[in-house]
């Protein structure tokens, strides 16, 4: 496998990532993307995932971009930027010196903020459909293909969990009921869950009541059930 830094005991970013592994879908995308920050040295990432109100995306995390940057990021740029568009048509990661060096993007927003490279990538759900995006830029004035290959590995890394935090988000589950969840599938009882979350077993009987509305089932078996045919642990 191929390696980001040469360095003493080194690490690949696809090691890094099997690190991930907090319960919070949003935790798994922080702690993935600040990784192929420090790995594939670039300094800015933005990671978007489409809203409610398509085609505007929302931020799911991002660090090193102005806030102007990413609220541009988030809106005007994956809805209809040309160039973006085009990028998010083609399956591998492009540097940005080749697509829109000269363009309102480079001149207006990134120059400005000191980059000089980058590229765009979308994220897609299994059947496809665009979900998200990752942006990352760097002062650099080159990329390396590996770091256009890091893009790949987060790509494909980021988009099982947002096609999980999609789902969340369409059902309302919170990352409490998430848990109480996951120890349901690992066999807990009702007063293991309350003492492994330091709750009251009243207080999960509440949170399996509400995950039953929400997910429209009558048992603790088919709260399981369903969570796991979702993807939700």
């Amino acid at each position: 496998r191929w390696r980001l830094r040469r360095e003493p005991q080194m690490v690949t970013f696809s090691d890094y990532v099997t690190l991930a592994r907090e319960s919070d879908p949003n935790a798994k995308v922080s702690r993935a993307s600040a990784a192929f920050l420090s790995l594939a040295s670039f300094s800015a990432i933005a990671v978007t995932m489409i809203s409610s109100k398509q085609p505007v995306h929302q931020l799911v995390f991002g660090e090193g971009y102005p806030d102007e940057c990413l609220t541009h990021v988030c809106t005007n740029f994956v809805v209809d930027n040309p160039y973006y568009r085009m990028l998010a048509k083609d399956p591998f990661p492009k540097s940005w010196t080749n697509i829109f060096r000269t363009g309102y993007e480079a001149n207006s927003w990134l120059r400005p903020a000191g980059y000089r490279n980058g590229s765009s990538v979308a994220i897609r759900s299994g059947s496809g459909a665009e979900i998200g995006s990752i942006h990352a830029n760097t002062r650099q004035e080159f990329l390396s293909d590996r770091q256009l290959e890091a893009f790949l590995i987060l790509r494909d890394f980021l988009g099982p969990i947002l096609e999980q935090k999609l789902t969340l988000d369409a059902l309302m589950i919170t990352e409490r009921e998430l848990e109480v969840i996951r120890l349901m599938t690992d066999g807990s009882s009702n007063a293991e869950i309350a003492d492994e979350l330091h709750i009251t077993p009243r207080t999960v009987a509440t949170h399996i009541e509400n995950l039953m509305r929400k997910l429209d089932v009558h048992s603790r078996v088919e709260i399981v059930v369903t969570a796991l045919r979702l993807g939700l642990c």
